[in-house]
């Protein structure tokens, strides 16, 4: 009689830990960041972008600040998040994304990569190939001359020109930054990139920021 229990005994353990085996096969007990917030779109921003992208619904969207666009790109690729904000345009070598652009703003670039303030930029010869009125009033500049092409004078000053003509492989990113250390507003374009179609009411809602 005691052998009979024993051996119904080890038959309900056997039984239990396969049902526990195929459950916890069914139901994974470790979630990625994404898997636990299944419900909402997670988007990366990069700090440029963060504040503005917190203007989203959080009751529909989750938003994962990065420590630059880099980043962002790295946890879209490896599907931590669904889309994200970035202050600048895509390099040669990043992937090429759906992009939609949530607020325009200038390009700074010269020879080289260098990091100024807004204040700093009266110090330096403007070369620009946009309205020369429209930038000395936005920004606060005088110095500013107006060129046919902006790649021809980066070693001779800061060049201003729009994002579509940012070309990474003639020319590096002028940083400029506000008092607080900010990154200069003007000098971003927060832009939406999605690694396939954007969701139409993502679209919607960025349209509005």
């Amino acid at each position: 009689m005691f052998t009979s229990n024993k051996i119904i005994i080890s038959l309900f353990l056997v039984a239990g830990v396969i049902a526990l085996f195929s459950t916890s096969k069914s139901h994974p007990m470790v979630l990625s960041e994404k898997d636990d917030n299944s419900q909402k779109f997670v988007i990366a921003a990069c700090p440029s972008c963060y504040e503005l992208a917190l203007k989203l619904d959080p009751d529909l969207y989750t938003i994962v600040k990065t420590g630059s666009t880099s980043e962002s790109l790295a946890l879209l690729e490896a599907g931590k998040v669904d889309s994200i904000f970035a202050g600048r345009t895509l390099k040669p070598g990043e992937p090429q994304l759906e992009a939609h652009v949530v607020k325009e703003g200038f390009s700074f670039l010269s020879s080289s990569e260098i990091t100024i303030s807004k204040r700093e930029l009266n110090n330096h010869i403007i070369y620009t190939d946009l309205e020369t009125e429209q930038l000395k009033s936005e920004l606060g500049l005088n110095n500013i001359t107006h060129v046919e092409d902006v790649y021809n004078y980066l070693n001779k000053g800061v060049v201003i020109t729009t994002w579509e003509n940012t070309d990474y492989s003639k020319a590096n990113i002028v940083h400029v930054i506000e008092d607080d250390g900010q990154r200069l507003a003007l000098s971003r374009r927060p832009t939406l990139y999605c690694s396939s179609t954007c969701d139409p009411r993502l679209l919607s809602d960025i349209s509005s920021l």
